[in-house]
């Protein structure tokens, strides 16, 4: 689909299409392979689909039909993956691991959430190599120049890597949207750029961090 026939969507124009497939939030998205908690965003209207996923919703809008075989057939080809967002959005609901290390040094510690901390940060291109006690993880803007971002050793727990203080800080953030910030779209704007502001604080973040994770989470 070429770029000038991929139009943004508003929340209405979203929830009005799913609508008219007779579909729930949540079978609508096990359908099409969407993020639920991400979706329910889309139709508050608090954030707009973006990038792949803008793409899809249009690929939706205009033949739903052909989408749904593809991605069914991917899914028997390819089997079932764990969705690593999904994962770290049900640890963030729990409030169990406040921060990326207390996780990962936890029996929870799930390597498929790894990945989605990543892209957050905006690389498209994600790869994981596990080896007998450690996963190494390379990331970048294209396949031919990845580089290797962080590695976890399983055995003690413990990870390393020119990325480590960075996915720290995208944990926090995703944490405080996912948690602290996910009914912001019904406060004052007023009151809305307080929180945000004595969250970035909190968490020693500044604003263009903030704002690049908010876009690709």
């Amino acid at each position: 689909m070429s770029e000038e026939f991929i139009k943004e969507m508003t929340a209405e124009h979203i929830k009005s299409m799913r609508m008219k497939t007779g579909l729930t939030q949540e079978e609508f998205c096990e359908h099409f392979g969407l993020n639920l908690n991400t979706f329910r965003h889309w139709e508050r209207g608090d954030r707009k689909p973006t990038g792949s996923s803008l793409v899809l919703l249009n690929m939706i809008e205009s033949s739903g039909h052909e989408v749904l075989k593809i991605l069914n057939g991917v899914n028997k080809t390819e089997g079932h993956m764990s969705d690593g967002k999904n994962l770290l959005i049900d640890i963030f609901e729990r409030r169990k691991f406040l921060t990326l290390e207390d996780y990962i040094s936890s029996n929870e510690f799930n390597i498929d959430t790894i990945p989605p901390l990543l892209r957050a940060n905006g690389f498209p291109y994600v790869k994981v190599y596990e080896e007998s006690n450690s996963v190494t993880f390379m990331a970048g803007y294209e396949l031919n120049t990845l580089k290797e971002v962080l590695k976890i050793d399983m055995r003690e727990k413990s990870y390393c890597g020119d990325f480590k203080k960075i996915i720290n800080k995208t944990y926090l953030v995703a944490y405080a949207l996912e948690q602290d910030l996910r009914d912001a779209v019904f406060w004052s704007p007023a009151m809305r750029k307080e929180r945000v502001e004595n969250i970035l604080k909190e968490i020693d973040v500044d604003s263009e961090f903030y704002n690049n994770v908010l876009r690709n989470w």
